[in-house]
């Protein structure tokens, strides 16, 4: 399930029985950690903040605030800027960008799906190009194929 964790901004966390005391005027900041679920939805998901008296459960005040939920590795192949072009019986070669969008580092394994090609043409990663690529986050990686 998700988890939600509150603390004071110099990390102490903060205990849920007893809560944040606060002098008439004063204003303090916290800490809210959320932990979605490992199977949630990646998107924009709606969280409800509630602060309430410990001594008057009618005096309360919420606070409608929206997160989004990020996949923590996510390939993104950039399309070269110029289409690659080989004249007839050739073997010409292009490289392509792999960036990793999301926060962890991870190794994705390439594929070329070459069923829109035209029949007698083919694509191959070049001669030194392994199918599995280690790519870290802000780290692009260039792919080659001939």
């Amino acid at each position: 399930g998700w988890e939600v964790y509150f603390a004071n901004t110099n990390g102490v966390s903060i205990n849920a029985q007893t809560g944040v005391l606060l002098a008439p005027g004063e204003s303090k900041l916290i800490d809210v950690k959320i932990k979605p679920d490992a199977n949630a939805t990646n998107g924009f998901q709606q969280l409800i903040f509630i602060g309430t008296s410990s001594q008057y459960s009618n005096v309360n005040t919420t606070l409608s605030m929206q997160f989004q939920v990020v996949p923590d590795r996510e390939p993104f192949i950039v399309r070269p800027e110029t289409a690659p072009r080989c004249p007839p019986g050739s073997s010409c070669g292009f490289t392509v960008e792999i960036q990793n969008l999301g926060g962890a580092v991870d190794v994705f394994e390439l594929s070329i799906n070459d069923m829109d090609l035209p029949e007698g043409w083919s694509v191959h990663y070049g001669w030194t190009q392994v199918e599995d690529v280690l790519v870290r986050p802000d780290t692009p990686v260039w792919s080659s194929s001939h």
